[in-house]
C-alpha cells in the first residue's frame, strides 16, 4: 500500500504581496463582494487568479478561522469554569476538548485511517487505555483516601466530643459526611 505523503496546500493567493492578500481577505470578510469580483480585483492589479481559486482560498481560511474560533471558544468555557470554581479538575474539561477534536479529525480523515499502519493505530488505542486507567486509578486513591480522612475525622470528633456534648459531635459527623459526600459527587 503506498503512503500518502502530506502536503501543505499553498495556493497563488498566498503568494500574493501582504497588501494585495490583506485586501482580499477583507473583500472576502465583506460578503457584498463575490468571488468573480474579487478574481477581477485581481486581474486588474496583474494577477491572473480565477474565481475557482478565490474559492478554494476562503474555504481553507473559513476552515481554519473557524477551528481557530472553536478551540478559543473551548478554552474560555473551560477557564471560566475553573474561575467559578477552583477546586474543578481541569484536566477533565481538557481531556474532553482533545477528545473532541480527535473525535472531530477521525471523522474526516477516513483515508488516512483506511492507509493507517495497524501497529500505530493498536499503539494509539493502548495509549489511550493507559490514560483513562491512569485517571481512574487516581480517582479511586483519592476516593479511598476521603474516606480514611472521613473515618479518622469522625473517630476523633466522637472520641473529643460525644462525651461533653453529643448533638453537637453528631452535627460535626453529618457536616463532615455532606461534605464528603458533595466532593465526590464533583468528581
Amino acid at each position: 500500500m503506498a503512503e500518502r505523503k502530506k502536503t501543505r496546500v499553498k495556493s497563488k493567493i498566498d503568494e500574493l504581496p501582504q497588501e494585495t492578500r490583506f485586501i482580499v481577505d477583507s473583500m472576502l470578510a465583506n460578503v457584498t463582494y463575490t468571488y468573480q469580483e474579487i478574481s477581477d480585483y485581481l486581474k486588474e492589479q496583474g494577477h491572473d487568479i480565477s474565481r475557482g481559486s478565490v474559492f478554494r482560498y476562503a474555504r481553507r481560511t473559513n476552515n481554519a478561522t473557524q477551528r481557530v474560533l472553536e478551540a478559543q471558544a473551548q478554552i474560555n468555557t473551560l477557564i471560566e469554569a475553573v474561575k467559578k470554581n477552583p477546586d474543578l479538575d481541569y484536566t477533565e474539561g481538557t481531556m474532553q476538548i482533545i477528545a473532541g477534536g480527535l473525535t472531530q479529525r477521525i471523522a474526516g480523515a477516513q483515508e488516512e485511517w483506511d492507509s493507517m499502519d495497524l501497529g500505530k493505530a493498536v499503539q494509539s488505542l493502548i495509549a489511550l487505555s493507559r490514560a483513562k486507567g491512569y485517571k481512574d486509578k487516581i480517582y479511586s486513591d483519592l476516593s479511598t483516601k476521603l474516606e480514611l480522612a472521613l473515618s479518622g475525622f469522625k473517630q476523633q470528633i466522637f472520641e473529643e466530643i460525644s462525651d461533653k456534648d453529643p448533638k453537637l459531635a453528631q452535627r460535626l459527623i453529618f457536616f463532615a459526611e455532606d461534605f464528603a459526600e458533595q466532593i465526590t459527587k464533583e468528581n
